[in-house]
């Protein structure tokens, strides 16, 4: 299994039958006496995700993988790295092996993403299946509808526009102890699983 910044990653594809399905939470409180201004709190200040991940077992060596996934976690003990497996972020082109900086579309990441640590892992997915981690250093807006993004190292391969995928590394737990897979067969079975972003312990 592939490490990145000191903690596994989960490589393996979701079952795409359906979207992947990732929701964002707050801890916010609202203070309201009844008369005058309603104020509501951020008390985190960071938004943490949550994320579903259906995974296909086909096989008794891809349910060996599964198991052995799990028993590294120990429950919810061990934190890993999940890719979201969506368009977070669009190229608007192509890099070059040398190159330690990406230009995306601007969709306000330099204002709403980038101040988030947990927003600065990306996970770079290529079309035969090779995923490339980068941490982004810095971001620009040269104002002409696209972003400038800094990495912490060159991407080492040709990265086409039209064919990769950038999404957003997140560092998670399992959000229970308790896996259910659902077997269709002695070598055929699915697992659903949730995990919960943990945002403060990215390591810097």
């Amino acid at each position: 299994m592939t490490d990145y910044l000191g903690f596994n990653v989960l490589e393996v594809h979701p079952n795409r039958t359906k979207d992947p399905r990732r929701s964002f939470l707050r801890s916010l409180v609202r203070l309201d006496s009844g008369l005058g201004k309603v104020t509501v709190e951020d008390r985190a200040g960071v938004s943490r995700a949550e994320l579903e991940f259906d995974w296909f077992l086909d096989g008794r060596t891809e349910i060996g993988v599964l198991q052995a996934f799990l028993l590294a976690r120990k429950g919810r003990a061990v934190p890993f790295w999940v890719p979201s497996w969506r368009h977070d972020l669009v190229l608007n082109q192509g890099a070059a092996a040398i190159d330690t900086s990406l230009t995306i579309k601007d969709t306000g990441f330099l204002k709403y993403q980038f101040p988030q640590t947990s927003r600065r892992q990306i996970a770079l997915i290529l079309q035969n299946g090779t995923m490339i981690y980068r941490r982004i250093t810095g971001a620009t807006n040269p104002g002409n509808g696209t972003e400038v993004l800094t990495l912490d190292s060159a991407v080492g391969t040709t990265i086409p526009a039209a064919t990769t995928m950038v999404s957003f590394l997140h560092l998670v737990r399992m959000a229970s102890d308790v896996v259910e897979v659902f077997w269709h067969h002695q070598t055929l079975a699915e697992a659903s699983m949730r995990f919960t972003e943990v945002p403060r312990e990215i390591p810097s």
